[in-house]
C-alpha cells in the first residue's frame, strides 16, 4: 500500500482475478478401437478423414476389420474429433534399428523403434546428419535426425529434428525431445543402446542416409481389444468420450470395457448389435440375448441392425457392403451435442444416417416392442425421411438413468463441476469460500436451466446448491474437506407420443389411441 502524505482523494487500480465461472457443458470427443494394418497403437487424435488416411492408411483388405469404415461413417455423419486406438495382434513384433557412434571402434549408441507395431513399422527409414552448429566446431556432438515413411527418398521425410545431442546435460538432449508425448515424434521412439558411459553419451550417431527399420511382424495372436480400449484413460482427463469398438458384439470383450467406463465416469460406450443371422427371427433372438449378456450399465447403449451402404473402399460402381452402425451413430452423438446439447438424445427424425441404402434386418412392430424394452436402440426407415436412430435407452434397468441423455448430462455436469471448483483447493475453508463456491455453481446451473437442460423456469424448480455450516461441520473442516451438495431435476425424453382421436356423433364418441 502507498504512503499518503497529503490530503486528497487517491485512486488505486487493482487487477485481481475475477471469481471463477463455469460455462455450459462442451462437446465430448469420439474414440474408436479396432484392428487395422497400419498406424500407432496409442490414442491418437484426428479431426478429419484425410488425417486418418495420412496416419493409418486407407481401408483394410480384411473384411472383418471395421475400424476405417467406422471412422469414415463418423465423419460422414457430422463427427469432428476422434481418438483412434489401433489394437495390434498379441504376438506382433515392433521394428527397430540401432545406430552406431562415430568412434574409431563403433559401438551401439541409439535404438530407434517404430510406434507402428507390426509390419507397418518396416516402412520407416532414418537419416542421420551432422548438425550445422558443429560444422566448424571442435566438439562435434550435435546431429540431425530425419524420419522417412515409405522410402529413403528426401521427398518421403515426414519428421525432422535438428541440432540434437546425446549428452543428458545438454538442453538439446535427443530423448526427451523426440519422445515427448505432446510435441515429439508420432512415428518412432528413442532409447539408449549399449554401455551408458558419460563419454559414450557425449558422442553422436554416425552419419548415414536412409537406414530402414526392420524386424516388424504382425503376428497371429488375437488382439486384446479391451486392453487397447483402456489406454484411452490417458485422455479422459481432458474430455468425456463416446467410445465404439466397431463390429464387436462379444460380451467377453465388451463387459470389461463397459465396467471400466462405468467406474471411470467419463466414457460412454456405443455397442453394435449382431449382424444378420440365418433369418430375421434368428437375428431378433440374437439381439434379445445381447443386453442380457452385457453389464447392466447406464454408460452403454446397443444399436442395430447393421446397415447397407455404398462401399467407399472400392471404385466399382454399385458395390454395396454391410457395416456395423456404431461409426455413424457416434457421429450423430457429436453432431447432436453441437447442435442441441447433451440433453437431447441422438435419436429421432433429425438423426438420419447418411449414405445408408437399406438395413440388413427389417424388424416387425412386435420385434420393436420387445427390443426397446430390452434396451436395444433400433435404426428404422421412416417413410419420406430416411433411416433414423429411433431409440434412446442405455443398458441400465433403473428408471432413473435408463435414458442416454440423463447419463450424458450427468457426465457433462460432473466434469464441469470438477474443473470449475479446482480453484478452491488450498483456499481457507470458511464462509467466504463457501459463498464463492455456491455462487459459481448456482450461476452455472442457472445457465443450464436457461438453455433447457434442467426442469422448470426458476432455480428452485431445476436445482439446489448447499454449501454451509450444516454440511461443513467443525470435524469436516478439520479434515480439510469442503462438502457441496447439488441436486438436479433432469429432463427425460418424450419416448412415447400418444395421440387420442375421437369420433363424435350425436353426443357419442369412439376413441382410438395412436402411439
Amino acid at each position: 500500500m502507498a504512503n499518503y502524505l497529503r490530503p486528497g482523494v487517491f485512486i488505486e487500480e487493482s487487477l485481481r482475478p475475477l471469481t471463477a465461472s463455469l460455462s455450459a457443458p462442451g462437446d465430448a470427443f469420439a474414440a474408436f478401437v479396432g484392428t487395422h494394418p497400419k498406424g500407432p497403437t496409442l490414442p491418437t487424435l484426428i479431426t478429419s478423414w484425410s488425417q486418418f488416411l495420412a496416419r493409418y492408411g486407407s481401408f483394410s483388405s480384411i473384411p472383418t476389420e471395421y475400424l476405417a469404415h467406422a471412422v469414415y461413417q463418423f465423419f460422414n455423419n457430422g463427427g469432428r474429433n476422434a481418438y483412434i486406438v489401433r489394437a495390434a495382434n498379441a504376438n506382433a513384433v515392433v521394428s527397430s534399428v540401432t545406430l552406431m557412434d562415430v568412434a574409431g571402434t563403433p559401438a551401439a549408441l541409439l535404438t530407434v523403434t517404430a510406434k507402428y507395431v507390426g509390419v507397418a513399422g518396416n516402412s520407416f527409414f532414418v537419416t542421420v546428419e551432422k548438425s550445422d552448429s558443429d560444422a566448424t566446431g571442435a566438439a562435434d556432438t550435435r546431429f540431425n535426425l530425419l524420419i522417412h515413411e515409405g522410402s529413403s527418398a528426401a521427398a518421403s521425410i515426414v519428421e525432422r529434428y535438428f541440432d540434437l545431442s546425446m549428452d543428458p546435460a545438454d538442453s538439446r538432449y535427443a530423448l526427451p525431445i523426440v519422445n515427448s508425448p505432446e510435441v515429439g515424434s508420432t512415428r518412432v521412439t528413442l532409447t539408449h543402446a549399449g554401455a551408458q558411459t558419460y563419454a559414450l553419451l557425449r558422442a553422436r550417431p554416425a552419419v548415414q542416409a536412409g537406414t530402414v527399420l526392420t524386424g516388424g511382424s504382425d503376428g497371429t495372436g488375437t488382439p486384446a481389444l479391451d486392453t487397447a480400449a483402456l489406454t484411452l484413460e490417458s485422455v479422459t482427463e481432458k474430455h468425456n468420450l463416446v467410445l465404439s469398438l466397431p463390429g464387436v458384439t462379444g460380451a467377453a470383450t465388451l463387459n470389461p470395457v463397459i465396467t471400466w467406463a462405468s467406474g471411470l465416469g467419463s466414457v460412454f460406450v456405443v455397442v453394435d448389435g449382431p449382424a444378420f443371422a440365418t433369418s430375421t427371427a434368428a437375428t431378433v433372438t440374437a439381439y434379445g440375448a445381447i443386453p442380457a449378456a452385457l453389464a447392466k450399465s447406464s454408460y452403454a447403449a446397443v444399436y442395430g441392425p447393421w446397415t447397407l451402404v455404398n462401399d467407399p473402399a472400392t471404385s466399382v460402381n454399385g458395390s454395396v457392403r454391410t457395416l456395423p452402425p456404431s461409426g455413424a451413430v457416434v457421429g450423430h452423438y457429436l453432431a447432436t451435442d453441437a447442435r442441441r446439447g447433451v440433453q437431447k438424445p441422438p435419436a429421432g427424425v433429425d438423426n438420419v444416417l447418411n449414405s445408408v441404402l437399406a438395413l440388413d434386418t427389417k424388424f416387425l412392430s412386435a420385434d420393436l416392442d420387445v427390443l426397446n424394452q430390452k434396451g436395444v436402440n433400433v435404426i428404422k426407415n421412416i417413410p419420406g425421411i430416411g433411416f433414423c436412430i429411433f431409440g434412446a435407452r442405455t443398458l441400465s434397468n433403473n428408471s432413473s438413468d435408463r435414458y442416454i441423455s440423463i447419463r450424458r448430462v450427468l457426465m457433462a455436469v460432473k466434469r464441469d463441476l470438477l474443473e470449475g471448483t479446482r480453484f478452491a483447493v488450498f483456499e481457507p475453508n470458511e464462509e467466504t469460500l463457501w459463498d464463492r463456491l455456491e455462487g459459481v455453481i448456482t450461476d452455472y446451473l442457472t445457465t443450464l436451466q436457461q438453455i433447457g437442460m434442467l426442469k422448470g423456469n426458476v432455480p428452485s424448480q431445476g436445482f439446489f446448491v448447499k454449501v454451509d455450516s450444516e454440511n461443513n461441520t467443525t470435524a469436516s473442516i478439520a479434515s480439510g474437506e469442503v462438502n457441496i451438495e447439488v441436486g438436479l431435476a433432469l429432463l427425460s425424453p418424450a419416448e412415447f407420443v400418444v395421440i387420442k382421436i375421437g369420433q363424435y356423433s350425436s353426443g357419442g364418441s369412439a376413441a382410438t389411441e395412436i402411439a
